[in-house]
């Protein structure tokens, strides 16, 4: 008996270290290459949720507060103008919830609330949209999600400091990417089961405004009874190859839709310190429980492709007692295109906002623009230049 209690045990183990393997990742530095401090004027008035480069220069900055675009100077160091949107009249933009700037004739504004696609150029001035009302997967994927009746709708949200998850535009294919959320039968979390089940990414083809294909899938934790809550999934886009890669809040796993499988890439620092829901048909939760795993739960947060490098950059946002998730420790996993990790840096704590890394030919910019930080400066827009010594 003794001796079938000791198997059991080690069995146990086992399947444990499997689920669970420890990392070892190396452990790296950085060095911060330049400050580069904005003085701001009263007019000056911000609050960014999402930005992107334009080119060596400069950053554009969505402000979903005063819905409108914030095109800004690094090497300047000033605030250059603001595509400011209309809110009536033939060039009416929708409330703008995320944004992929592709040329300055070519802009690409997305909103959940209309749930409509619409692109302008520099001038605001509306050049096409894409009305995504009724969507239905095929009846082949559709039958195979539980508890779905067949309609999805795309998701797309940036909040500063909260919610950062950005669609994609692949230019080569003429195709704009995005999470697909579908609608569920299921009461309550159950609706858990249907999201976890279904792919997780629409394509759509920009010349016919119909959605073409389906990709994307959510690790097998997601599929337990009791699950972590977060049913977002950042994107991260290889143009080189057309390769998407999601990144999950919860999972220590990545997953390559050119390749069809997972990676791990888990972090040192995390020890599975994250809250699990049932998603038994019925169950509810209230708000504050969601919020508070949100802030506090260890997660991976971001993932940024370095086309100068081909690296990867994962987010790691570590456990947080109470707080604010910006307050959090977190970390950078460093892995290459064959997904190897190279090793983890750990960050300073409450100084940068670790939603807005920006990969440059000489680093990785990164802003300073986190309101728990306590060296942040309210008359000074601000970023770091860093260096990853690998």
């Amino acid at each position: 008996m003794k001796k079938l209690v000791l198997i059991l045990v080690l069995s146990s183990c086992l399947w444990a270290c499997q689920q669970n393997p420890q990392v070892d990742n190396i452990s790296l530095s950085y060095d911060k290459v330049e400050s580069i401090e904005i003085g701001l004027k009263a007019e000056n008035q911000y609050n960014h949720s999402q930005i992107q480069l334009i080119d060596s220069c400069t950053v554009i900055a969505l402000d979903r507060n005063f819905q409108k675009l914030d095109i800004i100077s690094l090497c300047d160091s000033s605030f250059k103008q603001s595509v400011i949107f209309a809110d009536d009249g033939p060039n009416r933009v929708y409330p703008v919830s995320s944004f992929y700037y592709h040329t300055a004739d070519s802009i690409f504004l997305y909103s959940s609330d209309a749930s409509t696609f619409q692109l302008i150029n520099s001038q605001s001035e509306i050049l096409n949209k894409w009305r995504l009302d009724d969507n239905k997967y095929p009846k082949g994927i559709s039958d195979s999600i539980i508890g779905s009746d067949n309609y999805f709708y795309p998701l797309s949200i940036t909040s500063s400091g909260m919610f950062y998850y950005p669609f994609i535009y692949d230019a080569n294919k003429g195709e704009l990417l995005i999470q697909v959320i579908p609608n569920s039968e299921l009461i309550g979390f159950g609706d858990r089961k249907t999201i976890y089940n279904a792919p997780i990414i629409g394509n759509l083809k920009l010349e016919t405004g119909f959605f073409e294909n389906f990709q994307g899938r959510w690790p097998e934790l997601f599929k337990r009874n009791e699950t972590p809550n977060n049913p977002f999934v950042h994107l991260c886009f290889n143009q080189k190859n057309a390769d998407v890669i999601l990144t999950y809040f919860n999972s220590d796993l990545v997953f390559s839709t050119e390749k069809n499988r997972f990676f791990n890439a888990r972090s040192n620092f995390f020890k599975e310190k994250y809250t699990l829901f049932s998603i038994a048909e019925g169950t509810e939760y209230t708000t504050e429980q969601e919020l508070e795993a949100y802030h506090q739960d260890e997660g991976y947060t971001n993932l940024v492709y370095d086309h100068y490098k081909k690296l990867y950059y994962r987010v790691a946002k570590h456990h947080l007692e109470r707080g604010h998730r910006m307050e959090s420790n977190w970390s950078i996993i460093v892995f290459n295109e064959e997904f190897e990790i190279l090793g983890e840096v750990l960050m300073l704590k409450a100084t940068y906002n670790y939603l807005q890394i920006l990969p440059t030919a000489k680093g990785l910019l990164i802003s300073k623009e986190n309101p728990y930080s306590p060296t942040n400066k309210e008359k000074e827009y601000a970023f770091d230049l860093i260096e990853i010594n690998l």
